[in-house]
């Protein structure tokens, strides 16, 4: 299903961002906005 898709997105983005300390929701908004054209 493709909303399962944008979930490991965001999941993968949340994970790496732990790893590097950065902020993740500007990222995770650039994905939904991709996703469903914002």
């Amino acid at each position: 299903m493709r909303l399962q898709l944008i979930y490991m997105k965001i999941y993968k983005i949340k994970t790496n961002q732990l790893n590097l300390g950065q902020k993740s929701t500007e990222q995770i908004s650039s994905v939904i906005r991709e996703e469903f054209s914002f």
